[in-house]
């Protein structure tokens, strides 16, 4: 009986302890969310200060540069979507800086940590916002770019997963589906970057109208 007062005790104790405590929250604000994806230095990275690359460079110039200084030349329309993939220091993320800053565009820098949330659905939330975002940017006349740094670590093959990591995951196949609506074309691009291709979900890197048009590998300068 001493035992069992000791721990009612403690119980008491405890409750009161939660009582007063306060449950700090996320902050919930569209803002917010958004800033800590958008990058703190805008790129300044131009097609010259990155060596070699000749056929990457030529691939984002036809799928991205072009449309979005002649959209009037694609009247089907135009792939807003590139995976870059190759080993660890090959320039993957020079190349999204470099085309964020041949085409002026609003470049978002976005990772499992910015993404992912332990609470319960706040990670497709930031997917949406960070994608509403984006589509309010481009009709103002400047471009917006989504890099997802690391893609495998979002979009990886559907083995051992909880149930956050698959919402995140339907979440951005959803807004990806959005952007490359035919009917209401937008200079809104994803541009994802991962050193290892063959860790990817299928449904992300089909080649077909409703996924990434475009896959450049980007080699190692020898």
């Amino acid at each position: 009986m001493e035992h069992v007062e000791n721990y009612r005790r403690r119980i008491k104790e405890l409750n009161e302890q939660d009582s007063r405590a306060s449950v700090s929250r996320p902050p919930t604000s569209v803002s917010e969310q958004v800033e800590s994806f958008s990058s703190i230095e805008k790129p300044n990275i131009h097609w010259n200060d990155i060596a070699n690359l000749r056929d990457a460079k030529k691939a984002i110039e036809e799928s991205v540069v072009y449309p979005v200084r002649r959209p009037d030349l694609f009247p089907l329309g135009w792939p807003r979507g590139i995976l870059f993939f190759g080993p660890p220091g090959c320039g993957k993320t020079l190349l999204a800086a470099a085309i964020a800053t041949e085409i002026s565009a609003e470049f978002f820098c976005v990772d499992a940590v910015t993404v992912m949330s332990k609470w319960l659905g706040e990670s497709e939330k930031n997917v949406s916002n960070l994608f509403q975002t984006a589509r309010r940017t481009a009709p103002s006349g400047r471009p917006a770019i989504i890099f997802i740094d690391e893609v495998d670590s979002l979009v990886g093959i559907r083995t051992e997963e909880v149930g956050g990591e698959i919402r995140t995951r339907n979440q951005l196949l959803k807004e990806m589906d959005s952007i490359l609506d035919k009917s209401n074309p937008t200079h809104v691009y994803v541009v994802g970057a991962t050193n290892k291709p063959w860790a990817l979900d299928q449904p992300f890197t089909e080649e077909d109208s409703t996924r990434l048009n475009v896959c450049e590998r980007v080699q190692r300068d020898t």
